[in-house]
Order: structure tokens, then sequence, then C-alpha cells
């Protein structure tokens, strides 16, 4: 018989889906809510997608620093995360290509 989840790792659970739900977010509303060029936002959206992953390795290890690489991995995200959002202070002076025909104008 399967033991009981503990808070840990409900909390590890939700935690998963919010850094997904996030990134998911960045993907799909990115453009309209941010100034951040494409390839920014997707980094963004890659390092939040990532750290939840991480948060999911955490729930099955059922500890934050095993394996040893999570905790760097974590740091590499989290470093992702604080780099790109920085971005949204800084004004985006070069516009975005136009996506039509491949990146071509009509």
């Amino acid at each position: 018989m399967p033991s009981e989840l503990r808070f840990t790792e409900w909390f590890n659970a939700f935690e998963a889906v919010l850094w997904m739900g996030i990134a998911g977010l960045i993907l799909w509303r990115g453009a309209e809510l941010t100034s951040l060029s494409r390839r920014v936002r997707w980094v963004w959206a890659a390092s939040f997608f990532l750290f939840g992953m991480s948060d999911v390795v955490e729930f099955c290890t059922g500890a934050w620093w095993q394996p040893p690489a999570l905790i760097v991995f974590k740091a590499v995200c989290v470093f992702g995360i604080v780099f790109c959002g920085m971005q949204l202070r800084t004004p985006n002076t070069a516009p975005e290509p136009d996506d039509t025909e491949g990146g071509h104008a009509a």
C-alpha cells in the first residue's frame, strides 16, 4: 500500500505545475505581455519549464540536493530565469522580424 504524500511532496508537485504553467504562459502570451525578443522568451520559457522538471526530480528523490547534479541544474535554471527577467528592465531597441512568409514581409 503506497504511503500518503507528505506536504513537501505535494508542494513540489504544485511547484512543478506552477513553473511549467508559467513557461506555457510565456510562450502563449509572451509577445503580447512583454517587449522581450522571441529568443529571450524561448530561453525564459525553457528555463521555467526545466526548473519545473527539476521539481519533478526532487519529488521523486525527496531532496533538492539528490542527485548532486540537481542543485547545479536548479542553479543554472534560476540564472536563466533571472537573466531573462532582467531583460524586462532593458528596453528592446531592435524590432523583431515579422513571422509572415518565414520572416519576409509581403
